[in-house]
């Protein structure tokens, strides 16, 4: 959404409808072999499975937790509300209510829409937003970053997503905030992924990564599961997000200015 209306904005609809046109054709074109190879409708026939599978499954809404791993708002949120401890504060449903009549999940949604729609309005209105080089950029981080704090159900994989566009940040953020959202990010997104995987990880399959026989896997699920470091990371998650929003949304990128020599 956000990527599309900076798109919108930079090039007229000439331009946009010209390099649709043409995606759509090489797309075609370099996936040819592959299609003939194996089948034209092969694309819908695994998305046509993924979604018999979880539907025979019975995947209804108890299944469906607030946080499937990853270090988001809502561990904090349960650990309050509920007095939730260790992974169980990851893993409560996120069709229980919160407030009133409202689920942990309209309560994401509801939230997690707000900001987008804010950010899409800004990038629609504000021409400093798009007109300096790269001047997007903040706005793209702060929506991905949002979206996944306040999403129900993110996985700690899905945090990644958003370590390439932090990065991108230094020239917005300074070096300060920068290098603290960069750090918090990338060991609030390593930790719970290594530390779920180690608590599954047979002794018979993988003898030098098992939780059983590998101090260090033993040590990072220890750490994933602790109370005190999920808060932690949850509230360090939490400043890295407000504090890229309050420079995003404070100044923007003045234009460049060329100086003779």
């Amino acid at each position: 959404l956000l990527l599309g209306i900076v798109l919108l904005r930079k090039f007229n609809w000439r331009e946009s409808v010209a390099a649709i046109s043409w995606t759509v054709i090489v797309v075609f074109v370099a996936l040819l072999p592959f299609t003939l190879a194996t089948s034209p409708s092969l694309p819908i026939d695994v998305m046509l499975h993924n979604f018999n599978v979880q539907e025979t499954g019975g995947n209804v809404n108890s299944l469906t937790t607030v946080s499937q791993d990853s270090y988001s708002l809502w561990p904090l949120v349960t650990y309050f509300h509920l007095g939730a401890t260790g992974v169980q504060r990851m893993f409560t449903p996120s069709s229980d209510l919160l407030i009133g009549s409202l689920s942990y999940q309209r309560v994401s949604q509801v939230r997690t829409a707000v900001v987008l729609l804010a950010l899409a309005g800004i990038l629609a209105i504000r021409k400093r937003a798009t007109e300096g080089p790269g001047a997007y950029l903040p706005y793209i981080t702060l929506g991905i970053v949002s979206f996944l704090m306040l999403m129900t159900g993110i996985l700690a994989t899905h945090f990644l997503l958003a370590l390439p566009f932090i990065l991108l940040c230094r020239r917005w953020l300074g070096n300060t905030a920068y290098f603290y959202a960069v750090a918090i990010w990338t060991v609030t997104t390593l930790i719970p992924m290594y530390g779920d995987m180690g608590s599954v990880l047979s002794a018979q399959d993988y003898p030098l990564l098992a939780e059983s026989r590998s101090a260090i896997t033993r040590a990072v699920v220890d750490l994933y599961s602790s109370d005190r470091f999920i808060t932690v990371g949850v509230v360090a998650n939490l400043c890295a997000m407000i504090w890229i929003a309050v420079l995003t949304l404070r100044s923007t990128v003045k234009p460049v200015t060329v100086t003779a020599a």
